[in-house]
């Protein structure tokens, strides 16, 4: 951080400090943010939130406007003056790291990427006083937004390259198929789900069933590597399923691999295993599983728990 410039003031080329710095990025990040969600992602109290806030109002770049379901509760927001400082804050920290990550080869880029993504989940599973489900749960979403269509597809291509496959082989196909999802008509109980940090899709899950036959099935189930671990699949596929036990009494799904983690995710929510079978995918030999959900299996979680 020391030689990146972090630490140095002026603070990521701004005149503020670093807890003010993050504060513009989280507001940024998600307009309309209450003041006690962003004190939790800021790690700070009450009493030093309210001061930050304080003085970034009094600078122009924050204003409030009350909630439209709480009169007594304030969304935070960027002004003109706070955007334009986020981006300079964003290209500062975007040019430090690019010059850096420019000495490197191109494996090396690979090797710290998965370093880095394995000490951030150890990181955030330390942090157990951290409120995650619902700090995820702030970035779920539903339906198209802009981009979705490249970063599912380089998602899925990247997770099947690290098992040798076809990538480009991959990445064509789901964005054809998705493409033509996207485009067509979406029948009643059809939608998809999103997890996104910034401007960024890093998880997505789409139910796609017919109507008539009330069979439906779960499709570009995918979280990206460096988040796996947090919950944030487990949720994505909590939010298709209460979509789906509406429309549909059976849910079908179909995954590569004999990973023991989706098996586990897919048991917890009902799914059971009906078939597996030797398959070639983007040319590697691989196991391609289904598994099945009745719509009666929720009342049966329900009841155990």
């Amino acid at each position: 951080m020391r030689e990146l410039g972090y630490l140095r003031s002026p603070f990521g080329g701004s005149e503020l400090a670093p807890s003010a710095v993050h504060a513009i990025i989280e507001i940024g990040a998600q307009p309309g943010l209450q003041a006690r969600d962003l004190a939790a992602l800021l790690r700070l109290d009450k009493s030093n939130t309210s001061r930050q806030l304080a003085k970034l109002e009094s600078m122009g770049l924050v204003r409030r406007e009350s909630a439209a379901d709480d009169a007594r509760s304030s969304r935070l927001f960027l002004t003109d003056e706070g955007r334009d400082l986020q981006v300079r804050i964003d290209h500062f920290g975007t040019a430090q790291v690019t010059r850096v990550l420019q000495q490197l080869e191109p494996h090396e880029h690979n090797a710290l990427n998965r370093l880095l993504s394995l000490y951030a989940s150890a990181l955030s599973r330390d942090n157990a006083h951290v409120d995650r489900p619902a700090q995820i749960e702030r970035q779920l979403s539903s339906g198209y937004t802009p981009g979705m269509l490249g970063d599912v597809s380089a998602m899925l291509a990247r997770h099947f390259a690290a098992q040798g496959m076809d990538a480009k082989a991959c990445e064509c196909h789901t964005a054809m198929e998705l493409s033509a999802f996207l485009q067509s008509p979406l029948d009643e109980g059809n939608g998809m789900w999103l997890y996104r940090e910034d401007t960024r899709v890093l998880g997505c899950i789409a139910l796609e069933g017919n109507p008539l036959t009330r069979v439906g099935r779960l499709r570009w189930f995918i979280v990206d590597s460096s988040l796996r671990g947090l919950g944030i699949g487990k949720r994505l596929l909590v939010k298709a399923l209460a979509q789906a036990d509406l429309h549909f009494d059976e849910i079908h799904l179909a995954d590569l691999g004999e990973s023991s983690a989706t098996t586990a995710l897919y048991g917890s929510q009902g799914f059971a295993l009906v078939s597996a079978r030797p398959v070639t995918r983007w040319g590697v030999e691989t196991t391609e599983r289904r598994f099945l959900r009745l719509r009666n299996a929720r009342a049966g979680l329900q009841n155990k728990a």
